[in-house]
């Protein structure tokens, strides 16, 4: 933790890593939090949590990646990749994605932000769940935001169900601007467990109060997705709704929310679609030519 009550902060890049274990849980990423009043910069972050090496163990959980918090009461927040990843685990569930908050009062700058899920990545008997994906909230309260990618994913499991994808939330009194967003779910990879469903993803709400809301030219962005994840033996996951609100025009690539398949020879039901809704209150909504318009699908079931 680094505060400064009443000057700004300044960072290279940051790092908290769980150690890795054989036998036993691993080690988590610890959480990164800074806080200047008249502003922040910080070249990147990064809180991983360890990886567990044997499968014979029901208690050896992967390490969760550490929350990650950055804000200005008075200034702005500048900061390079964020990424908080959950570890892996052969015998048990995989750790969860870390949260990220950023939270500037006169805008918010970030590149790419990640958010992850560790798998559970052997068939055991303990019957364990990939790790949920983390929620990632930005917010400037008297500026604008703007982003590169965007990514909270749920692990994958082969003896349970995926994990979730977390929710995005962005909000700016200016202007937004954000690359491409994925929330997704989990998938369940393994016929012989009957109670497993995929993950559902993230729901996304973006929000300009007094701006307009686009996709990031440079990163080629402005495509929202939410999947579900596919489950082996039993329901697909669901995706997750999709809002958005600005007081002038709305301009993107595509969006997509898409439930799950049942991927396996046994009886489960397709995940559903989730809800869309932009608002504008003094522009026009537009999504490009070509990037496929809106999609919100069920996932495909088997009796």
């Amino acid at each position: 933790t680094v505060t400064s009550s009443l000057g700004s902060v300044n960072a290279g890049s940051l790092g908290s890593f769980g150690g890795s274990s054989q036998i036993y849980p691993a080690g988590h990423g610890g959480a990164v939090t800074l806080s200047g009043k008249t502003g922040v910069t910080v070249l990147g972050v990064d809180s991983y949590g360890g990886a567990v090496m044997d499968g014979d163990y029901d208690t050896a959980h992967g390490g969760n990646g550490g929350e990650v918090t950055i804000t200005s009461s008075d200034g702005a927040v500048s900061v390079g990749n964020v990424q908080t990843f959950g570890g892996d685990s052969p015998s048990f569930g995989g750790g969860t994605g870390g949260a990220v908050t950023l939270s500037g009062k006169l805008g918010v700058t970030a590149l790419n932000i990640a958010t992850y899920g560790g798998a559970n990545t052997v068939e055991e008997e303990y019957l364990a769940n990939g790790g949920d994906g983390g929620d990632v909230t930005i917010t400037a309260s008297s500026g604008a935001v703007s982003t590169g990618n965007i990514r909270t994913f749920g692990g994958n499991s082969v003896s349970m169900g995926g994990g979730n994808g977390g929710a995005v939330v962005v909000s700016a009194n200016g202007d937004v601007s954000v690359g491409n967003v994925f929330t997704h779910g989990g998938s369940n990879l393994n016929d012989n467990y009957q109670d497993a469903d995929g993950g559902d993803g993230g729901d996304v709400s973006i929000t300009s109060t007094l701006g307009s809301i686009s996709g990031s030219v440079g990163v080629g962005g402005g495509s929202i997705s939410s999947y579900g994840g596919n489950s082996h033996s039993r329901d697909g996951g669901h995706g997750g709704s999709v809002r958005m609100s600005a007081q002038g025009s709305i301009l993107l690539n595509a969006i997509r929310t898409i439930g799950g398949d049942n991927a396996s020879h046994g009886s489960g039901s397709g995940g559903f679609g989730g809800d869309v809704s932009l608002s504008s209150n003094s522009g026009g909504i537009s999504l490009l030519a070509g990037g496929g318009g809106i999609r919100t699908w069920g996932g495909y079931g088997h009796n």
